[in-house]
């Protein structure tokens, strides 16, 4: 399903790509509180020049409490979404060939955005991905870029509904031309998940400050300066903060000086 901007990519998969495994721990449990800062509700959109972020983040405590399962996706699932992003990047790049150091080169007519999908129609459950075409050219001939690919490239949760059943075609998409405000708007959801579920540096307790560095951060990511502010809204307290695009940029994280390394050979 091709839009002006959008081109949606649908693969329909007769088994699931889901499989329960084993823990090598097996099932543990402990009475030992680890304190940590929960996402207990979080989403955002755009409407009228604003990014508006909803949430109620706040710390809490946890119990290791695992009956010794994991659920993980198949190696067909992986297969599968590695050849469909590598088949859009031959397809809409000519990567290694461009003018600036083998940078890839933007195909004429390319969308700028890819929504891959890709559905267990045997019980229903799919999982949606939005990359900027840009990214996904990038992290094909970049090496250093897939620390930030990781956080760019949007990877919905496994979402499960009847009507994914038996859909050979998609129907049930209602697809749609993805704009640039609806993009940043999912990355910067994305990236703040990102930041209190999996990154190895834990956000700090101001959650406010942790958010507009994000949306500072993802709108800097891509030059866009087409919005008027970033709302905040804690259902929490109730509060709400909002910030003007002119002071967002105060709030970036400040770019990195990386180290030197010294390499002794005997």
């Amino acid at each position: 399903m091709a839009f002006a901007r959008t081109l949606w990519v649908y693969l329909p998969l007769e088994h699931s790509y889901l499989d329960i495994t084993s823990s090598k721990e097996g099932p543990v449990k402990s009475a030992a509180p680890q304190a940590k800062m929960e996402i207990k509700y979080l989403d955002g959109a755009f409407a009228g020049g604003v990014f508006d972020i909803r949430y109620d983040i706040r710390p809490g405590r946890s119990y290791t409490d695992s009956r010794g399962i994991n659920t993980k996706v198949t190696e067909e699932y992986t297969a599968a979404q590695q050849f469909l992003f590598g088949a859009l990047t031959r397809v809409y790049g000519d990567t290694g060939k461009g003018p600036d150091n083998g940078q890839a080169v933007e195909t004429p007519g390319a969308p700028e955005f890819f929504v891959v999908v890709i559905a267990d129609i045997e019980k229903g459950i799919e999982t949606r991905m939005y990359v900027y075409s840009q990214d996904l050219r990038r992290a094909s001939v970049d090496q250093g870029f897939g620390e930030e690919y990781v956080r760019r490239i949007v990877v919905d949760q496994p979402i499960g509904h009847d009507v994914i059943i038996g859909d050979k075609n998609g129907s049930h998409l209602n697809a749609y031309d993805l704009t640039w405000p609806d993009f940043l708007s999912k990355q910067m959801i994305y990236r703040v998940t990102f930041k209190y579920q999996q990154s190895a540096f834990p956000p700090s307790a101001d959650t406010r400050s942790e958010l507009l560095r994000i949306a500072a951060d993802t709108v800097a990511a891509y030059d866009f300066t087409d919005f008027t502010s970033v709302k905040l809204r804690d259902l929490d307290t109730g509060a709400a903060f909002v910030t003007p695009r002119a002071d967002l940029a105060d709030y970036a994280s400040e770019p990195s000086e990386g180290k030197l390394i010294h390499i002794r050979f005997q």
